[in-house]
């Protein structure tokens, strides 16, 4: 079998499915990739990747990181543990993401960044390694607003806020 993942295939049913989940459920499309999110990552460890050890930020960034870029998914990927008017986030850098013109094209069609798989990945691992509850409140991928050094499009951040 090929290890190749090609982008346009990809991009093409995910974006039948996010169209079809935002028509379907309209404003709780998130709360749908959530429940989905934690057996997302059961699969990419049936398929080799290993998170069982992340506990910390430098971890995930590591472990996490390693295989979304090795699978071609992204360039890079940065984790950071952030504090806001006491309360946790993590502010996770994706620089040029494979699924950036699926984004745009939705966008574009008014169907919101709910099923960004880096956003879901990072809260089900926050949940279940971290030991607390994770939601996404911020999907930034417009290059003018964006941190991210040589910031263009593929350059996304994502705000994810902990909880107990």
């Amino acid at each position: 079998m090929s290890r190749k993942i090609d982008a346009v295939a990809v991009q093409s049913v995910l974006y039948g499915l996010y169209s079809s989940i935002h028509t379907l459920v309209r404003g709780r499309g998130g709360a749908v990739i959530r429940n989905a999110a934690p057996a997302m990552l059961d699969a990419l460890e049936g398929f080799g990747a290993d998170f069982s050890n992340v506990t910390d930020i430098d971890e995930l960034s590591t472990n996490l990181g390693k295989s979304l870029v090795d699978a071609g998914l992204c360039d890079g990927i940065e984790f950071n543990l952030e504090e806001v008017d006491g309360k946790q986030f993590i502010r996770t850098k994706v620089t040029n993401c494979a699924f950036w013109d699926l984004t745009v094209r939705l966008g574009k069609e008014g169907v919101p960044p709910f099923g960004c798989p880096y956003s879901a990945l990072t809260v089900a691992l926050a949940q279940r390694n971290l030991g607390k509850r994770a939601r996404p409140v911020d999907l930034d991928g417009t290059p003018a607003p964006c941190a991210i050094p040589g910031a263009g499009p593929g350059n996304t951040q994502i705000l994810i806020e902990l909880f107990d």
